[in-house]
């Protein structure tokens, strides 16, 4: 019993660890923390990313039930694709944020409606008149964030929509490891009569407990 034990322990860690650089992608890079105040470029889109979020915000409430519907996509770690195809979805008033809810009740792949005070923008959102590149939480946890250089295999740019790249990672002494990235494409402008506000285009790629080498991806488009 004991010697099957800590085999399943054994298991459990190997299936835990996620050592090692992901091929193809920055998972697993050593980067500097090194926190500056944004460049224009950056504070200007982020600017204009918070505003189109708060302008959704006011109007959320009225939007509960409403349809939305994503083409997208899930991956297990080693790459095999777990499910693919158009989910529709409803926004739910949960708690104290809105969520993307799927047919049966479960969350989406991403849950967050994403507004100025909730989602993964709400803390920079927060603090326009100090942004700064890099943050890093009181658990050690750096967040970067950048609006330019960003791959048009990753996020694709459109009229009227901003992308922008977010990488999260453990930070040790003076370097972080990322172990997530994740790129969004915002709509902040409603000139042709679409959602502001929303998220049109996203996807994400993490270690999570994958093994050596290894990574999930999420992708979702709104349709």
């Amino acid at each position: 019993m004991k010697l099957a034990v800590l085999s399943l322990a054994v298991l459990a860690f190997a299936c835990g660890k996620y050592e090692g650089v992901v091929p193809g992608s920055s998972l697993g890079q050593s980067r500097s923390f090194q926190p500056i105040v944004a460049d224009s470029t950056l504070l200007n889109n982020v600017t204009s990313i918070c505003s189109a979020l708060t302008q959704k915000n006011s109007i959320l409430n009225s939007a509960v039930n409403s349809v939305h519907n994503f083409d997208a996509s899930q991956t297990n770690c080693d790459g095999t694709m777990l499910s693919t195809g158009i989910v529709k979805t409803t926004i739910q008033n949960i708690g104290s944020e809105y969520q993307f809810r799927k047919d049966d009740g479960t969350s989406f792949i991403f849950p967050n409606v994403e507004t100025n005070t909730s989602g993964i923008m709400s803390s920079f959102c927060s603090n326009l008149s100090n942004l700064q590149n890099q943050t890093v939480s009181s658990d050690n946890i750096v967040t970067s964030i950048t609006t330019s250089g960003i791959s048009s295999a990753d996020c694709s740019p459109v009229a009227g929509e901003i992308c922008v790249l977010i990488e999260t990672g453990p930070l040790s002494g003076t370097a972080f490891t990322v172990t997530t990235q994740e790129w969004i494409r915002f709509r902040v402008s409603n000139s042709t009569g679409q959602k502001i506000g929303f998220f049109t285009q996203r996807k994400k790629v993490s270690r999570s407990f994958c093994g050596t080498n290894q990574s999930i991806e999420y992708r979702a488009t709104l349709k």
